[in-house]
């Protein structure tokens, strides 16, 4: 990557649309987990606009959240977890992995550095659909407080296809980061 150009032969499971937005915008960067271990401190330097990180496993969960807590607003991650609300566990996990640090000084950076949590999930007809959405709202009495916004709430089943729609189950607390990116309030 030094070279400033992102070779879809050395990353050959790259998906192509994020090398599209890649080769396109170039304000964003791609990277990919074990790229993203391997070169964390020369991609914080170099200040890019947000990082796209394919899958944290383990204590570059640290790194992530580090990253994302030093103005790269927008950067995004996936990880496994049963629930929006296991996934914060399993972040806590994951950077103590990697360092001992207090839950507290975790819960903050995750609280700090994470806006919202989609769990996508495959369903018995093996459909994978999005069964959650939630934003963290901060921490209270020591705990990520998690706010629900959408719940994928199941109708029935037609020809061996479940049919459901999303349910709202709140409004979104803050939405500084909205009206930064230039959206209206509704």
């Amino acid at each position: 990557m030094g070279s400033g150009h992102f070779s879809y032969s050395q990353n050959a499971s790259t998906p192509r649309y994020l090398l599209i937005i890649y080769r396109v915008y170039r304000v964003y960067h791609v990277s990919f987990y074990s790229h993203f271990v391997q070169n964390i401190q020369s991609f914080i330097i170099k200040k890019y606009s947000l990082y796209v990180v394919g899958e944290i496993r383990g204590a570059e969960c640290l790194d992530m959240l580090q990253a994302m807590n030093t103005g790269h607003d927008g950067s995004l991650s996936t990880g496994h977890a049963n629930s929006c609300r296991d996934m914060v566990s399993r972040m806590e996990t994951m950077v103590l992995m990697g360092m001992e640090l207090p839950l507290a000084a975790i819960r903050s950076q995750i609280a700090a550095g994470v806006d919202i949590l989609v769990h996508l999930g495959r369903l018995r007809d093996k459909s994978r659909r999005m069964l959650s959405m939630m934003e963290i709202d901060g921490i209270e009495h020591g705990e990520i407080r998690l706010n629900p916004l959408y719940q994928f709430m199941e109708m029935g089943e037609r020809n061996g296809v479940i049919i459901g729609r999303w349910e709202k189950k709140g409004e979104l607390v803050h939405k500084g980061k909205l009206y930064a990116a230039g959206m209206q309030p509704a």
